[in-house]
């Protein structure tokens, strides 16, 4: 049963913390040898194995508790632990934001808008649904589709601004033991620690910049990211 890392997401004051433990099958053994013991409470778990070196057994029994990921070796296993995110997803309408997102390499997976995105995003999560969901679109069918896409103990973050949300409480909300959270600005010393993990994760905000405008040409920044067949768009000053 070796090669056996899982990790834990679940932590109050950094959601991206990922802490790998070196006992894990000795861990889960004693669990299960337990029999009354209920992983359910601790929330979100992600387990991750080495291909070929866990029992089918126990890799049926950790996914009672969360979504089990089978890397073919070791270092694809420990590389995956050290990234922010393992697994993003992005619903998005407008193509040339897709290929954007794409090429950057910021997704996983991408879906559009539809019938069918519920269920799309629910087979890449093993039919879990996501640890946390961020609706940055304001809209009553997106903050639903946030909401209902995100797994039992997860968490959810609206930062669109106006807009409604139509849900139903106990099965969106209640029975899964979900929490919304609205956030509209960040604290300062919030800010700092964002920008040193930007430095250790090795992201760079700006390559999402496509394209740049001078003060005095501001309307047509504007118009430009009204029309959305753009990335961010940067307003510059003169030095």
């Amino acid at each position: 049963m070796k090669g056996l890392i899982y990790q834990i997401k679940s932590v109050r004051k950094d959601k991206f913390c990922i802490m790998s433990f070196l006992l894990p099958v000795a861990v889960a053994i004693i669990l299960k040898a337990a029999g009354s013991v209920d992983l359910s409470s601790l929330g979100e778990l992600q387990f991750g194995v080495v291909a070929g070196e866990v029992a089918l057994e126990t890799e049926l029994w950790l996914e009672r508790y969360g979504t089990v990921t089978a890397y073919p070796t070791r270092n694809e296993l420990v590389s995956a632990i050290r990234e922010p995110s393992t697994n993003l997803i992005g619903v998005e309408m407008n193509d040339y934001r897709i290929d954007l997102a794409k090429k950057l390499g910021l997704v996983d997976h991408v879906f559009k808008p539809g019938e069918n995105t519920l269920d799309q995003i629910l087979a890449v999560t093993g039919g879990k649904g996501v640890e946390r969901a961020i609706d940055a679109s304001a809209n009553d069918a997106g903050r639903q589709l946030a909401i209902r896409a995100t797994r039992e103990w997860g968490k959810i973050a609206f930062v669109g601004e106006g807009g409604t949300c139509t849900f139903n409480p106990s099965p969106d909300i209640i029975h899964g033991q979900k929490t919304i959270f609205g956030s509209w600005v960040t604290s300062l010393w919030k800010m700092e620690e964002l920008v040193e993990r930007l430095v250790r994760w090795g992201i760079h905000p700006e390559d999402l910049i496509t394209h740049e405008f001078p003060l005095e040409k501001a309307d047509e920044a504007y118009a430009l990211m009204a029309g959305g067949q753009c990335g961010k768009v940067a307003v510059t000053f003169e030095d």
